[in-house]
């Protein structure tokens, strides 16, 4: 039988197919397997790479926020607080110095609303409670400047702050 030279470079090609897809998942031969975390954060830490090519300081800044924010996210889908607090924290640092420029940004108070969420959910003090105020400040003016931000974030956030906020102090109406 006579297979010629196309049947050849089909074999070749499917095994060069098979074997980058097997790489590019993670599973070379040289390397081990990478961690949940690791695998959930490397397309994050490629975008953040690229946060320079963004002309607007402030915009930047609001950018490494929201990256900060699912950097933290992969630690806390693994139940891992400890490893995604110090996320959440530059997420929270980024987002107020964006605001320093743009004080009342939408994009930068959501993603300092939403840093500085989880961290209050995550230390469940007192000062938490103070924390859940400014939230909410900070969705209402959000809502009141672009409600359809975020897939209407800031009315889901609200939800949240109202179904979950303690009796005790007043949140809401």
């Amino acid at each position: 039988k006579h297979h010629g030279a196309g049947g050849t470079f089909m074999k070749i090609g499917f095994f060069v197919m098979i074997a980058t897809s097997f790489w590019a998942f993670g599973a070379s031969p040289t390397t081990a397997p990478s961690s949940q975390i690791e695998i959930c954060q490397r397309p994050l830490l490629t975008d953040l790479a690229k946060v320079g090519v963004i002309k607007d300081k402030a915009d930047q800044e609001t950018e490494k926020a929201r990256l900060n924010f699912y950097l933290g996210r992969c630690a806390l889908n693994e139940n891992n607080s400890e490893a995604s607090i110090p996320y959440f924290e530059k997420g929270l640092e980024n987002s107020e110095t964006a605001l320093q420029t743009k004080e009342d940004d939408v994009f930068a108070l959501f993603w300092w609303s939403a840093n500085k969420g989880v961290l209050a959910d995550l230390q469940r003090s007192l000062s938490a409670l103070k924390a859940i105020k400014d939230i909410e400040d900070k969705m209402i003016l959000i809502r009141s400047k672009n409600p359809d931000y975020g897939f209407s974030g800031a009315d889901r956030v609200l939800g949240k702050i109202y179904q979950k906020a303690p009796r005790f102090i007043s949140i809401g109406s």
